[in-house]
């Protein structure tokens, strides 16, 4: 099998592409394949926070009158964190009753 033009195994393939959808990047180097995170910059996080959070976040007082007080605390918890992300460089986890 191949990847990137590069003779792989198949646990070789599952594992790359098990890297790949935890957001890394694939590259070669040395004629091998190698995984890194990508640099996360200000203006990704920025643009992330605002398809992701700003969304759920900004959905009115209907929307928020139907949660009970655990979730309410949970999204101010999670909120908090987004506008922190540009100093965390870490992207909030989304509470499970929000998928």
């Amino acid at each position: 099998m191949q990847l990137l033009g590069i003779n792989v195994t198949d646990e070789e393939f599952d594992f790359f592409v098990g890297e790949e959808a935890k957001g890394k990047e694939l590259y070669i180097k040395n004629g091998k394949i190698a995984s890194r995170t990508p640099a996360v910059t200000d203006d990704y996080l920025r643009s992330k926070r605002n398809s992701e959070c700003f969304p759920i976040i900004n959905r009115g007082e209907l929307w928020y009158d139907s949660l009970t007080q655990e979730q309410r605390i949970e999204l101010s918890v999670w909120y908090r964190a987004w506008l922190d992300v540009t100093e965390t460089k870490v992207v909030p986890t989304k509470p499970s009753w929000l998928e």
